[in-house]
Order: structure tokens, then sequence, then C-alpha cells
């Protein structure tokens, strides 16, 4: 018998396991979620069958499973010769990745899961800073050079511009390492490992190979190289800086002074997500370039990443104002608006970057049991959620846009970070203005009340800002809740309207010490609920990435749920509702999967109300309620 045997065996049983090992589970199910997780990583049949052996062995460590599942070689692997084939492990591994409900793709369910919070349970933290070696003097136009990657105690460089990392104190955690660079260079953009150990204060090197380009000294702009680190398929941070060409501009400019250090919280026991999608810039890169990497467990050839360039003819707040244009014009009756509305998510799928329709498409082909996609980007604009699968060559099509078939996640930032996915949410605030005769929303008071009743909550009263200022410096709470009026102008500002005339501009937000302070102290998750009682045509408005989202997720909020386009009030308040019932009647599913069920309404059935559609939900698309705190 072979340790194959054993893998078989517990492939045929997999649906069975929880229920089995009973309470047991609860204990053993993030080691196991560990394992097949680098299992799906390993590049040895060595390391294949290592950790495959482990698996089998904590598994059938359970007396429940192992009566159920009995072991069918009786020394495991001892003696085995390498490589062993290990047939039934791909078997096992799609297997444990399918939700555990029996609903698939676009039929919701992502499974129970228990997150917590590594901050909020006291867990001691390394603190490491990335760096970027490169040559000492101005690289030659044509020549190749090693550019070194490492972690220390140490600060930022002059000329470095990146984040200090916050690594769980364990003996060891992994990272995986990309490069991505301006047009001056080539490099081949596979990842490679960078291990941060606890004894060691200084990790050791990843190098790669670089190139300059011919003619690298007459193209325009900086250039430059980012390192963009990831942990088991989450976005982990970055360091990026200039590197001085002969002949160019940049071989004369002074290296600038480091940039403040913000942090990024590295969380080892976060369940990776389906298919990440990470968007990055470098610094003084133009508006239009940009480079995608895409990954996703799933498929072998895309499990280690694939990385190109993305270039758009116009900015993408032009491409994204061109496509949604038509939707937001004029008056028009509902369904003509769902129509257009489909339209612009249909031409907004293919100015999407290539490789990651190829890897969707080939996820799709496979029937690969996607589930959850990951966007991380320092693109602000693009609202990937509307966006509907179509290919005039191929002529595959989709009638329904991404997020709805799937649960999406999208991050908004110049760094490569990710917030971790546990969410506590024991307390709240309330900003529900009270608006003059004839302005008043009528939803708005319900609305205040059932979050302040589900969550322990406080209305701020009167809702200013130097009143919520103080309020947030004196105690940030886990939850923070905006209801009222939403204005934005012609030229993209955009505006909260609070009591009794007074305006909140998304611009001011970083001027606020109070909320500042809180933010970085707890990182809450804002819902922002702004809505036009009056509306004649959905116009795109406060949710839009490039204003308060981006505003709220810059002062650190940990998640951010908001409209990308005024909503009806009446539609705003069932979204909050329904949105808020489901958090306390499964606090286990994900902010995501929830908005993509009520993302559904505006594509299927009578209702015609595009308003659903608007809803966009910021942070990883697996973050759901963590317990409460001790």
């Amino acid at each position: 018998m072979t340790l194959d045997d054993d893998i078989g065996a517990l492939a045929r049983h997999w649906p069975e396991l929880p229920a089995l090992a009973g309470d047991k589970w609860v204990d053993i199910e993030p080691e196991v979620r560990r394992l097949l997780t680098a299992l799906r990583m390993a590049q040895s049949d060595e390391r294949r069958n290592r950790l495959a052996s482990e698996l089998v062995a904590l598994l059938l460590d359970v007396p429940e499973v192992r009566e159920r599942v009995p072991r069918e070689s009786t020394k495991l692997h001892a003696g085995a010769t390498w490589p062993m084939p290990l047939g039934s492990l791909p078997a096992l591994l799609a297997i444990s990745e399918r939700p555990r409900s029996r609903r698939r793709r676009g039929e919701g369910g992502t499974g129970s899961r228990s997150i917590r919070d590594p901050a909020a349970s006291g867990e001691a933290l390394l603190r490491r800073t990335p760096h970027l070696d490169i040559p000492d003097e101005p690289v030659e136009p044509g020549a190749s050079f090693t550019v070194s990657v490492y972690v220390d105690s140490a600060g930022l460089r002059p000329g470095e511009s990146g984040m200090v990392l916050l690594v769980p104190d364990r003996p060891e955690t992994s990272l995986d390492v990309w490069l991505s660079v301006t047009e001056h260079f080539t490099t081949d953009g596979n990842s490679r490992p960078l291990v941060i150990r606890r004894e060691d204060e200084r990790s050791a090197d990843t190098p790669f190979e670089v190139r300059a380009v011919h003619g690298a000294a007459r193209l325009d702009g900086e250039p430059g190289i980012g390192a963009f680190f990831t942990h088991d398929g989450r976005p982990a941070g970055s360091v990026q800086r200039v590197v001085p060409i002969r002949g160019h501009a940049s071989e004369t400019r002074d290296r600038a002074a480091p940039l403040p250090e913000p942090v990024c919280a590295v969380d080892p026991d976060a369940h990776r997500p389906d298919l990440t999608v990470e968007i990055t810039r470098l610094p003084d890169d133009p508006d239009r370039h940009f480079v995608c990497r895409v990954s996703t467990p799933l498929l072998p050839d895309w499990a280690e990443g694939e990385a190109s360039r993305w270039t758009v003819l116009e900015t993408t707040h032009g491409l994204v104002t061109q496509a949604m244009g038509l939707f937001t014009a004029a008056l028009a009756e509902p369904a003509q608006r769902r129509a257009r509305l489909v339209a612009a998510g249909r031409q907004l799928f293919r100015a999407a970057p290539k490789n990651f329709q190829d890897a969707y498409w080939a996820l799709v082909d496979a029937d690969a049991p996607l589930r959850t996609i990951y966007i991380t980007s320092a693109e602000p604009y693009l609202p990937w959620e509307l966006m509907i699968p179509n290919d005039a060559e191929s002529g595959r099509e989709q009638e329904l846009p991404l997020g709805v078939e799937y649960v999406v996640g999208r991050w908004v930032h110049r760094q490569n970070v990710s917030h971790r996915q546990g969410v506590p949410m024991d307390d709240a605030y309330v900003v529900a203005p009270r608006y003059r005769e004839g302005r008043a929303l009528a939803h708005s008071p319900r609305e205040a009340e059932l979050v302040c009743s589900a969550f322990a909550g406080t209305e701020v009263r009167p809702a200013l800002i130097a009143v919520l200022d103080a309020t947030v410096n004196e105690r940030c709470p886990a939850l923070l809740h905006f209801v009222g009026h939403g204005v934005a102008k012609e030229d993209g500002s955009q505006f909260l309207e609070l009591d009794p005339d007074e305006v909140l501009s998304e611009t001011e937000l970083e001027g606020w010490s109070g909320l500042r302070r809180g933010f970085a102290a707890k990182a809450p998750f804002v819902f922002l609920n702004a809505c036009d009682i009056g509306r004649q045509a959905p116009a795109l408005a406060l949710g839009e990435a490039g204003g308060f989202a981006a505003a709220f997720i810059a002062l650190g909020a940990r998640c951010v749920v908001a409209p990308i386009w005024s909503v009806e009030d009446s539609v705003a308040a069932t979204v909050a509702r329904d949105f808020y019932k489901e958090v306390e009647d499964s606090p286990e599913r994900p902010f995501a999967e929830i908005l993509c069920d009520l993302r559904r309404r505006a594509y299927e059935g009578d209702e015609l109300a595009d308003s659903y559609a608007a809803y966009t939900f910021f942070g990883d698309p697996l973050a759901a309620r963590a317990p409460p705190e001790p």
C-alpha cells in the first residue's frame, strides 16, 4: 500500500470530514488548510510527499476519521523511493477547495470559516523593513545587472519607498517576491521565495537578473524597479526605488530621502483567495502604464503568477467615464438603464488586462471551482465587479457580471498590501444628519437605530465633522456608518452633507487629527450609505475609488462599503438592513459574499433597481466578522 492509497481514501470521504471530526475539526482545520495551501505551491516531488504525509497523519490522528477512513498504508511513506506519483492528490486538492455548500459558481456560499485577528489576540510581531540593492553606479543601456531583495530590522534607506512589514513572531515566515520594472528594463517576472526567520534580523538575499534595454537613456519617465511581496497569494507589501541609467536625466538626480514608512501586517492565518489580481505602478510611471500580475492555485500554469504590462489608451478614469457614460448620461426607463449597465460591463471586461482575461477563461474552460476574486490595485477607478465576461473571437460570453457570479473584493492602495480578514464589529458610531424640511431621508432614523441596536452603537450628535473628529479621537469604534446625502461635483470632487448646512469633502479627511489617530489605532469598517432622495439619473459618485472610499482607505480603514454612483434612498435603506442582518445571522459569512447576493437584484427579477449594483466592497473578499475581542 502507498501514501497515494491514503490520499485517495481521504479524497473520497472529504465532504464528511468536518462532521466526522466534530469539535476536533475546529482545532485542526487551520493546519489542514495550511498544508493544503503549501501542497498547491510545492515545486518538488520530495516536498509534496512530505507535506502530503503530514496531512494524512494529521487527519488520521483523529479517531473518528480513522474509523471511517482506515489507514491503508501502515507505515505511511517510510522507505518509499522518490519521486512518488501521488496520482490522487489533484483530486483531493480540488475537492478540498470547493465550497462546503452545494452551490457552485454564481450561486453563493463560500463555506463556514473561523476568522481571528492576530493583532487583537495580542500575538507578538516582528518588525522588518524591505530593501532593494541596486548597482552603485548608473547602469549602461543594454547591460544586465543583479537586483537583490531582502528585509532587515533597520529603516528605509535614501531612495527607497516602501513599508514596514509586521510579521507574527514565529520561527519562520515565507514570502514570495516578484519584480515590476518600468519600460527602461526587462526581467523574467517570476516570483521567488524570501524567508523571514525569528532569529535573523536580516534575511538572505533574493536575487533577480535585470537588463536595461537599448535606448533606455532616451525613454521618458523615471527608470524604476519595485519588489512586491505576497504571502500565500495575498499581497503583503512592497519596496520601490529609482535606478539611474547612464545618459538619462536620472543619472545626475539626487536620490530622494525615504518616504514615511506605512505599516503592512502579514497575516499567516488568512485564507487564500481563488484568484488574485495585483495592479501595480511604479513612482512617476504615467497613469496609463501599469503591471498586472494574476495568480490562482486552481490552475498549475498560473499558480506562481504571470505578470505583464498593461497600458490603456487614455487614463483609466477616462476609460471608466466613457464606458459608463451612456448609463449615467440622462433619464431613462429602468429596463433601458439595465441594458446600458450591461453594455458598460461588457466593454469594461474587454478593457481589462489581457492576462487577467486569459486566466479567467482558462479557469472557466477547466471548470475550476472559482469562487473568490481579490483585486489589489494602484489603479483606483476600474469597477471590476461590474465586468461581464465576453470574448468576440471565441464567442464565449456570460450574462452576469463578476460581482454577481463571484465573491469580489477590491482593495485600492498605491502599495501592494492586504488587510487582515478578521473584522471586529463589537461597537459602532453612526453619522446620520438631521436635514431641514424637504430634504429629510425617510429611512435614515430607522437605519441609524438598526445599526446602533445591532452593534452596540452610538449616534454622533450633532453630525458635524468637528464633533466626529473629537469623538473618534477619544475612542474609535470597530464600525463607522454614514447615512445621508452625498454630492459629486462636475470637477469630480465629492462631499457628504452634514448638520445643518455643513459639508465634508474627501480631500479634507486627512486634515482631521482625531480621525487620523483613531483610524490608525482601530482600522474600522466603514459603511458609506450616501444616497440621493431626488435622483433623476445615476451619476458616478461617492464610492468612486478616487474619492471617499480611497480617502477612508488611506486613513487606515480595514474595509469600506460604498456605492459608486448615486443610489435611491429606499434601496440604500434595504441594502443596509439586509447586509447587517446577514452579518448578525451568519457572522462567518464574508462581507463581499453578502454584497454579491444583494448586487444580483439589479440584474435578475422584476425590480430593475440599478442601485443594488452600485455597492462595492473594498477589502479582502474573504473578510468576515471576527469574534469579539477579549
